[in-house]
């Protein structure tokens, strides 16, 4: 039942009146204590619900618990987000975005992007890529439910969102990038 809330919030269909019935306490250490994909659903779905709703969340009075994801694991094997990241940190140097890090914006949804800052703390941007880990399959600028989920709550902050899609990059060369980068950024 979980699961369907969770999927139900995604397609931005909050089932409100469900949670008494779904989010009981015993059914919440029911499933923090199995070690399961369930924990994993139960944790977005509470990040969803903080970024979204927040006076629900405080309702609801249920924390998410768990571990962080494994960001390396996204760097190794998401290519274009590491070119990306890797051409920001070169205008960094004649940028006000002065720095540049792959991470995890949303907790508990196992997305990485890329954050920019100015004046090394003060966050003012967020950068998503639409990719083959973040796309419908052989879609490549078509978000997945979860990559969908994740910009919509992006949006919910003051930082703009810029999304960049893998099938209008993929040919350029680092100049071409850095570029098309910089004009992506310039409003920012």
């Amino acid at each position: 039942m979980g699961k369907c809330i969770l999927y139900l919030w995604m397609l931005d269909c909050k089932a409100v009146e469900l949670f008494p019935y779904v989010l009981t306490p015993t059914s919440v250490q029911q499933i923090r204590e199995q070690k399961s994909r369930c924990k994993y659903r139960l944790n977005l779905l509470l990040s969803a619900i903080q970024f979204e709703d927040r006076e629900m969340y405080k309702n609801l009075n249920i924390k998410p618990q768990g571990e962080d994801y494994d960001l390396n694991y996204q760097i190794q094997n998401r290519p274009v987000l590491l070119r990306i990241h890797e051409n920001l940190k070169l205008l960094s140097k004649t940028s006000s975005l002065n720095v540049f890090e792959i991470n995890f914006q949303i907790p508990y949804l196992n997305i990485a992007g890329i954050t920019g800052f100015k004046n090394n703390i003060y966050k003012a941007v967020n950068i998503e890529i639409l990719d083959e880990y973040t796309s419908v399959k052989k879609k490549f600028c078509y978000p997945s439910g979860l990559m969908q989920l994740k910009l919509r709550m992006l949006r919910t902050m003051s930082e703009p969102v810029v999304t960049i899609c893998q099938e209008e990059i993929q040919d350029m060369s680092d100049l071409e990038l850095q570029n098309y980068l910089k004009e992506e950024l310039e409003f920012v």
